[in-house]
């Protein structure tokens, strides 16, 4: 287990101490500064590719192509730039993950092409034709994202207006659109050939908001090709997890044994929990838990490295993490985990959604559409073609088209009397303000129930709103450490200078 060490100042001493850190900058992880050296790096499977800066690309053709399996490219917030005719990033192999990346203009955003498996997390998209366009790809899993002003703001198989062609099978089964804000577009979620999952998200001020077109079958279909269907928490790639199960992630030091002595009382109390598993021999353990929140709950494993930043809980059912990061050091709390009765809480919380968002087995999405916010777009908040009126549950819309003969519901909950416009964050420095794109809420605080969903102990937050004011315990005991360092050091200071 690899430690950091902190500075932290107390009553203008400053003290070196050490907390455990499960994810630090790796021997093998890369940087990249170009479109080319971009490219090149993410050629390798398994690479580990960071965006120094921000970049530009001008010429009608992909900037960024990712063909190693597996591999992830963290923009930092750094932007790519693109002229007309450019794309930012194109995957082309299967378990990419995609995060912190900010674009602005060009044709296509994000392009995932017959890439299954890929994660695109935290993009922040402006002003491009199409801001995430997935074909022929399976799995694709889109969240805390934001896309504004183009065309057609995330596409599953449309046309380049936003349209969907007659005929169209389900080339795209299993995708899920969750914690996402689309803006500003013709059509804000095109779904032509996909029956995509759509949680929490905000879609608001397009000409349509959502587009189900309802697409067949196709021959020798797999589970999700009939209907909605969320492979994370449906068929999850490690043990013991259904959608209710709450995950801890934990690195085994600090404040984590505090949270993993509390354990045994709240499994006892029938609380469904599983904790990541830490030790010199549970290497392969951590790995496959490792890899499961990088393609399911990414922003847990974005926030290793922070101070405080673990034990961290989530949960697949509802989208709401305790403790999310944002920017370069701070942390966000979208809840107040600090006592056991505030995990029994967190852990109650996410079975009562998954009891009712969620069945089992191959149909374990039992609600096309969750929670969504779908809103103040202008013909129609949500349109369903030839059949495909998947019902709904908690959603927030005011005209729905193509739900009337199916008895399927479309509005669940009329909308709110405004719906605001997402936020900008502050641009980095190399980044000029017009670049700076919009910053995504926390899933949670897209739903008009959220306080409900987190249950009445544990209040949620959105991103971006001030820290919590109950501190973690692994920042806690930071801080006790450095207190009684401190008081070593002076004792050691007043032994040295006394005369003998």
């Amino acid at each position: 287990m690899k430690q950091r060490h902190w500075m932290i100042a107390i009553a203008g001493v400053a003290t070196v101490v050490s907390t455990c850190s499960v994810r630090v900058a790796r021997a093998d992880d890369m940087t990249c500064d170009s479109c080319e050296s971009c490219t090149s790096k993410l050629a390798t499977p398994g690479a580990r590719v960071a965006l120094g800066k921000s970049i530009q690309q001008e010429h009608a053709d992909a900037c960024i192509v990712i063909r190693g399996q597996g591999a992830q490219l963290d923009g930092l917030e750094h932007a790519v730039k693109l002229g007309a005719g450019a794309t930012a990033v194109r995957v082309e192999a299967a378990g990419v993950l995609v995060k912190n990346l900010h674009v602005g203009g060009g044709v296509v955003g994000i392009d995932v092409a017959s890439a299954g498996q890929t994660t695109v997390f935290h993009a922040w998209i402006a002003d491009s034709s199409v801001g995430i366009r997935v074909t022929a790809a399976h799995e694709v899993r889109i969240t805390r994202s934001v896309v504004r002003a183009s065309r057609v703001g995330i596409s599953f198989g449309a046309n380049e207006d936003g349209t969907c062609s007659s005929g169209l099978t389900v080339s795209s089964p299993g995708a899920v659109v969750a914690g996402t804000r689309v803006e500003g577009a013709q059509v804000g979620i095109a779904a032509c050939d996909a029956y995509p999952v759509l949680a929490r998200n905000e879609v608001a001020g397009n000409r349509v908001g959502v587009l189900l077109a309802g697409p067949r079958a196709g021959a020798g279909a797999a589970a999700g090709s009939q209907g909605p269907y969320d492979p994370c928490a449906c068929a999850p790639s490690i043990d013991g997890v259904k959608p209710g199960t709450t995950l801890l992630f934990s690195s085994g030091c600090g404040g984590c044994q505090v949270h993993e002595g509390w354990l045994p009382e709240l499994r006892k109390s029938k609380h469904d929990i599983v904790v990541r598993e830490t030790g010199p021999a549970k290497g392969d353990a951590m790995a496959r838990f490792d890899a499961f929140m990088d393609r399911c709950a990414p922003e847990v494993t974005d926030a290793i490295g922070i101070p405080g930043c673990v034990p961290n809980y989530t949960c697949l059912a509802n989208g709401v993490t305790f403790k999310t990061r944002r920017g370069d050091s701070d942390l966000v709390f979208e809840t107040q985990i600090s006592t056991p009765e505030e995990a029994a809480a967190y852990a109650k919380a996410c079975r009562d959604a998954a009891q009712r968002y969620y069945g089992s087995g191959k149909s374990c999405v039992s609600h096309a559409l969750i929670a969504n916010v779908m809103c103040g777009n202008m013909e129609a908040d949500i349109r369903a073609m030839q059949g495909s009126a998947l019902d709904g549950i908690d959603d927030a819309c005011d005209r729905a088209d193509g739900f009337g003969d199916t008895g399927a519901k479309g509005c669940a909950k009329p909308c709110p009397p405004t719906v605001p416009p997402a936020a900008e964050p502050p641009p980095r420095a190399d980044r000029e303000a017009s670049g700076a794109a919009p910053q995504p809420m926390a899933s949670a605080a897209l739903a008009p129930d959220a306080a409900s969903t987190a249950g009445a102990s544990t209040p949620v937050a959105p991103r971006g709103a001030a820290r919590s004011a109950g501190r973690p315990w692994d920042a806690w005991l930071v801080g006790l450490a450095g207190v009684a360092l401190v008081g070593i050091s002076v004792g050691l200071l007043f032994k040295r200078g006394k005369p003998r």
